[in-house]
């Protein structure tokens, strides 16, 4: 398949992974409630599903086949919305991780601020796939207009819900600037949606995006193959603004937290102008991210103990695993299953 960042079609595949509808991951906690999507929704009358990861040899994102396309993405959302009745709600966030999440939406929207090259009390902002909007609630808060897409259909007080997806969106509404945080790892064509903001931004309009990085150590598909199907870097990400004719401002890897916890993101602000048909300019992209996947397990556990919580995280996640496996008999991949 031609790769949904750069369009090109050539493929460096790394690991396998076998996803089975009688695994016990999916008998309780929310691969329960996932199950269906997988089996169901995404590959009707399969019980067995051979997952291969691939990097793009252009431009470094990642993947993991078979892929669910947009519709099968809409039907996810969908069925999560009927049964999943908290999805994006703030109701799910601690008040301790609401302070940290209300602090960054003003960072960003002073980054913002410091970047757009005309000046304006009262601004246009659209938060797409915000949840319930609890991000807008700052900038709310200091008088701009704030706008919302997400499926959930219950937004916080004084936020404009406009609809589900860009196109439940009147064409004639333009913003002064669209916030997307943790989006793209979701969507079947991240490419389309970049390009959806740019018939919504008024000229010298700004983008603002943020996506996970989970390539660190993962050569081989993840253990959930239902809540991110994309896998960038933060090259990865920039060359997905540019290749639809975004300006990066800003790109950069950086340790934040999100809805309380401690990860690794890339973070990118974009500004819409006329495209100049540059050159995009791709480096050593594919390289980098075949060097965060193949980062061995020591060098992953030193990272981690520079933050004591997360290590300490960490480290509850594989004596649990070992608990399972002990009592299941089930192979799993952590090292401390050494021990056994």
């Amino acid at each position: 398949m031609h790769c949904p960042v750069c369009s090109e079609n050539e493929w460096h595949q790394t690991e396998t992974r076998t996803q089975r509808a009688t695994d016990n991951r999916w008998k309780s906690g929310y691969p329960k409630i996932q199950k269906p999507v997988f089996f169901d929704l995404w590959h009707p009358n399969k019980k067995i599903v051979e997952m291969k990861r691939c990097v793009c040899k252009k431009c470094g994102f990642v993947i993991d086949l078979p892929r669910p396309d947009e519709q099968e993405v809409n039907n996810k959302y969908q069925y999560l919305a009927l049964v999943e009745k908290d999805m994006g709600s703030s109701r799910t966030i601690s008040p301790k991780a609401m302070k940290q999440e209300h602090k960054q939406a003003i960072d960003i929207l002073d980054l913002a601020k410091a970047h757009l090259e005309y000046t304006s009390d009262v601004l246009d902002i659209l938060d797409y796939g915000g949840g319930a909007g609890h991000l807008l609630v700052p900038m709310k808060e200091r008088g701009h207009n704030c706008y919302l897409v997400d499926y959930n259909k219950s937004p916080m007080v004084g936020i404009t819900r406009l609809g589900n997806t860009l196109e439940d969106i009147p064409r004639d509404q333009k913003f002064d600037f669209i916030m997307c945080r943790h989006v793209f790892e979701h969507v079947a064509s991240p490419k389309t949606l970049a390009a959806g903001f740019m018939g919504y931004l008024r000229n010298k309009g700004l983008v603002y995006a943020e996506v996970p990085i989970e390539l660190f150590g993962a050569t081989r598909p993840t253990d959930d193959p239902v809540t991110h199907i994309n896998y960038f870097q933060k090259d990865s990400f920039r060359i997905l603004f540019e290749s639809v004719g975004f300006s990066p401002i800003i790109s950069r890897q950086k340790s934040t937290t999100y809805h309380g916890r401690h990860i690794i993101v890339a973070q990118i602000l974009s500004r819409k102008g006329p495209y100049q048909g540059k050159i995009i300019s791709y480096g050593n992209s594919f390289e980098k991210t075949i060097s965060l996947m193949t980062r061995s397990y020591f060098t992953r556990s030193i990272i981690r103990m520079r933050h004591p919580l997360r290590f300490g995280r960490s480290l509850i996640r594989h004596v649990r695993k070992i608990t399972l496996a002990k009592e299941t008999g089930d192979r799993t991949d952590s090292p401390w299953c050494l021990f056994l």
